[in-house]
């Protein structure tokens, strides 16, 4: 009989041909429309200086090293464990993406980036690796920012969300994400929502509807379920922003 490990590996050797070739994300349009996204909820997050060593771990079919691009980086490193997603970026131009593990990566890398960017892969790793994974990152970085975005398991759809890849091996509320990334060595950690960029006036009128109306009532809903002194939720969409500090500013 196969190991687990020979399991996972089947899963991230197939995992664009099995998973991601069957989502929108992979066509031509998904990249320009997920730099747009990028641009309006993390320009304020990355360095400043565009030559900053910057490292992207499971950078998957290179959505974010296409935004860092067009924003002018030119000093970023990439892992990804699938090598159907390596090779997707390969096509890209993005030649610095290697394939590996990142913890493995980060160990190899101590003390060298500004920034450390972690896009829908945090769920992937397993529980017991989860400590060392943030120490790891943590160690890697010289008084940077480690930035991870997530899905949020305690959105109205976290459960579809948390189970819709079967490598996703961990959900996390905003509340366990920050508290991984305190364990870890990271201060001053805050979560947030996160938004889409809409371009039209129809989107803009969407993304009003859902700040100012539906978030209102469902906060309001779970006000009359829990009672007086329930914890209201840190954040309600359906993905989260994390960003940590490696040193106290």
């Amino acid at each position: 009989m196969d190991s687990d490990v020979d399991h996972t590996k089947r899963l991230y050797d197939q995992y664009a041909s099995t998973h991601f070739d069957h989502t929108p994300v992979m066509r031509k349009a998904a990249y320009t429309q997920m730099a747009r996204f990028y641009r309006a909820n993390y320009s304020h997050l990355l360095p400043a200086d565009r030559a900053t060593p910057i490292a992207e771990l499971g950078c998957g079919a290179g959505h974010f090293l296409y935004f860092l691009r067009q924003e002018g980086y030119t000093n970023v490193s990439a892992v990804d464990l699938s090598p159907e997603m390596v090779a997707t970026c390969h096509k890209l131009g993005f030649d610095q993406v290697e394939l590996g593990d990142v913890i493995s990566f980060l160990e190899r890398h101590p003390t060298g980036f500004g920034a450390i960017i972690c896009n829908d892969l945090i769920e992937h790793i397993p529980r017991s690796q989860m400590i060392r994974f943030v120490e790891s990152a943590r160690a890697a970085l010289t008084a940077g920012v480690f930035v991870v975005k997530t899905i949020n398991a305690s959105s109205l759809f976290g459960a579809r969300e948390v189970f819709i890849d079967f490598t996703h091996e961990v959900g996390f509320t905003p509340e366990s994400l920050a508290q991984v990334l305190r364990l870890g060595g990271f201060v001053d950690v805050a979560v947030r929502p996160l938004h889409t960029a809409p371009t039209t006036w129809r989107g803009h009128a969407l993304r009003f509807v859902q700040k100012a109306v539906i978030e209102t009532l469902l906060k309001a809903l779970i006000f009359v379920l829990e009672g007086q002194g329930s914890r209201q939720p840190v954040v309600l969409t359906s993905t989260m922003l994390a960003a940590a500090s490696s040193e106290r500013t």
